[in-house]
């Protein structure tokens, strides 16, 4: 589709201005003048290709016929591999979370199964010993091209059936012999004695225990379920039992997962995880508390936003090598490497947009981590509401249904036009979650975050930008200042 508007996004910061070319995928430097012209060019709709407008924007066309400001829109919304999704999921699959239980000896506020989200609560249920069975079967089956596989435990808290979880992995070594298989599991870290910690370095067990910082902020959320007490001297206990046991294995297969609660003093949390002996060395994997599917909005407190702020502030100067990575803390070094991955995106340019083309949010749905709940009902990922008729892909006795994968993978479709004019959708983070109402896909749910999205995208290229007008590229070499109509 050729528009006649060029398909570009323009930005400015202070006395620097920039245009993402969309088609290129490049940021250009420009001009003020240069600036101004293509604001009005966007504005009032103007047709460069109109003879009475060839003079006045001269240096534009000048810019056209370097091979810039293309109009080329997609036709279509359709996911780049949509034609591979049969063959994907067939036979290519790599991972399979199991959903142990749905009950937790925890009680977690902003848990997913607490009363604020919309998608999951606690109850008695488990899943059958014979349903692992047919689950590790059906990942057997559909990942025949598929080098490595990787089984996931998942809960509530899997750890509440120990006996249950060593059956699945001496089943799964059984039925996976000669093809390279890995295990990994989610836990609150609290039912971890010296039996359970001996078989799971034996098998080599990938574990990420949920640590929300020091014991004040941890406690807040992060209660059991029978006393209302806190847990943050079990988890510590636990970290600390296992660091002195086997700390080759403590160093390389645990990880800690940690929930930041916006209304908490960030500094005490970013300090804990500095400077506590038990985790300063250890991955932690950072996120604030998810508001897919949550029945309330999450508060935010100015504090935590400048504090937060100010903990990114470092990370670009570490990027820049004024300090040293010691001085970032380790809540922040996977979020820093995220930075580097989407500014490397920003700097690997392309020839241009092909007829048909989607949004970057969305994997292939169970492509890359099938969820299977205690009924064996499958789901894209464990991220998605259980109580979503939409999101439900498949059963394990009965197989994918590829048309609802498909829905899923092609979200972009439900906002077409939308998606068609968005200088972001290279970027966009939306998958189709952020649509899913239960009991359909919800373009208006979809669209009311899509301003938030582009806005974000916005402030990393001025971040990118500005880090590269000191010197910062993506390889880490030492770059130059940007010149004007050079590519960024």
């Amino acid at each position: 589709m050729i528009s006649d508007k060029p398909f570009i996004h323009l930005f400015h910061m202070i006395d620097k201005y920039y245009m993402y070319d969309v088609n290129r995928n490049l940021i250009l430097k420009i001009n003020k003048n240069t600036y101004k012209s293509l604001e009005e060019i966007l504005n009032n709709n103007i047709d460069l290709n109109d003879s009475r407008y060839k003079a006045k924007y001269g240096s534009i066309n000048e810019m056209k016929k370097q091979g810039y400001l293309s109009c080329k829109r997609f036709d279509e919304i359709v996911h780049p591999l949509d034609p591979m999704l049969p063959y994907i999921l067939d036979s290519k699959l790599n991972m399979i979370i199991l959903q142990v239980t749905q009950q937790c000896n925890f009680r977690c506020k902003y848990c997913v199964y607490s009363d604020g989200y919309e998608n999951r609560k606690y109850t008695n249920q488990v899943m059958s010993i014979e349903t692992a069975k047919r689950g590790i079967d059906f990942l057997l089956k559909h990942s025949a091209n598929s080098e490595s596989v990787h089984i996931a435990f998942y809960g509530g808290e899997p750890l509440l059936r120990f006996d249950f979880i060593k059956e699945c992995i001496e089943y799964a070594k059984e039925q996976f012999e000669g093809k390279k298989l890995l295990f990994n599991m989610t836990t609150n870290g609290s039912l971890i004695d010296d039996t359970v910690i001996e078989y799971l370095v034996e098998n080599n067990m990938g574990l990420v225990i949920s640590l929300d910082g020091p014991k004040n902020i941890h406690d807040k959320n992060r209660v059991f379920a029978g006393n209302k007490c806190g847990t943050f001297d079990k988890v510590i206990e636990t970290l600390e039992m296992i660091r002195t046991k086997y700390p080759s294995y403590f160093k390389e297969k645990v990880f800690l997962s940690a929930v930041i609660d916006s209304q908490c003093n960030f500094e005490d949390v970013n300090k804990f995880f500095t400077n506590c002996d038990t985790v300063k060395e250890m991955i932690a994997l950072s996120a604030l508390i998810n508001d897919t599917y949550r029945t309330s909005k999450v508060g935010i407190n100015k504090d935590f936003i400048t504090k937060y702020g100010y903990e990114t502030f470092k990370i670009y100067l570490n990027k820049l090598k004024r300090i040293d990575d010691k001085s970032i803390s380790n809540i922040f070094m996977k979020y820093s490497q995220q930075k580097d991955m989407m500014f490397k995106r920003f700097s690997e340019p392309e020839d241009g947009l092909l007829d048909t083309g989607h949004p970057g949010g969305p994997c292939i749905p169970g492509g890359t981590r099938l969820f299977m709940d205690v009924s064996g009902n499958l789901y894209p990922c464990e991220k998605v509401s259980e109580a979503s008729e939409v999101a439900k892909i498949g059963h394990v006795d009965t197989g994918f249904n590829i048309e609802k994968a498909r829905s899923l993978l092609n979200i972009g479709k439900l906002t077409q036009e939308n998606c068609k004019n968005c200088w972001a959708f290279r970027y966009c983070e939306l998958c189709a979650a952020a649509a899913d109402s239960l009991t359909k896909l919800s373009p208006e749910k979809k669209l009311v975050r899509c301003e938030s999205i582009r806005n974000g995208i916005e402030g990393l290229m001025k971040d990118y930008c500005t880090l590269k007008e000191f010197g910062y590229n993506p390889q880490n070499d030492v770059g130059n200042e940007i010149p004007v109509y050079e590519c960024i």
